[in-house]
């Protein structure tokens, strides 16, 4: 998750997604990791594949408050 934190800074999106989907094919509901491919999804304009994960993030974590 620090790398990709790290490429996220350096706005390397896609390749921060490639990593989050890495972490997701082990733990497919860990929600750090979805909330983050959303936010990678936001900047690089593909609302329409951000708004699908945070519709699964809410889903998978309803009560959190610090979700986006």
């Amino acid at each position: 998750m620090d790398n990709a934190r790290t490429l996220m800074a350096h706005k390397e999106y896609q390749l921060a997604v490639s990593l989050l989907r890495s972490v997701l094919s082990r733990s497919p509901y860990f929600a750090p990791a979805i909330r983050r491919i959303g936010v990678c999804h936001r900047e690089l304009g593909r609302m329409d594949h951000a708004l699908k994960c945070f519709q699964v993030l809410v889903k998978t974590e309803p009560k959190s408050e610090n979700m986006i």
